[in-house]
């Protein structure tokens, strides 16, 4: 087990939008810098932006944070957007009763589709 419940606790204290992943250990987060989605290992909370080089620890977030600054951008989030998508074909069925079938096969095409890639990426 990994240092996962304190970077958890910071993140949400802070408001830092990620996803966590258990059965690989890892944290996705937006880089301090450039923004772009990091990963953290949850052993031992390293990380390196790919696109910046920025790099650091649990201990570099503190620090960060004790600093007085805020990250408030977003990761690129499937599973929100997935719930999005499908909350609006609802909305779009009260709106529109006579595409009820129409958009239920629309939504089932797209659920399918993504279950299909879930497979292939896992």
């Amino acid at each position: 087990m990994g240092k996962e419940n304190a970077i958890l606790s910071l993140f949400k204290e802070h408001k830092v939008d990620y996803i966590y992943n258990s059965k690989e250990q890892i944290i996705l987060f937006p880089c301090f810098e450039c923004f772009d989605e990091v990963e953290m290992c949850t052993n031992t909370t390293n990380w390196k932006c790919s696109k910046c080089y920025n790099n650091g620890n649990l201990l570099s977030h503190i620090r960060y944070f004790n600093n007085g600054h805020i990250l408030k951008t977003r990761i690129y989030n499937p599973k929100r957007e997935k719930k999005k998508i499908n909350l609006m074909i609802q909305n779009l069925i009260k709106q529109s009763p006579e595409m009820k079938e129409k958009l239920n096969n629309i939504e089932l095409k797209f659920n399918e589709l993504l279950q299909y890639f879930e497979k292939k990426t896992s």
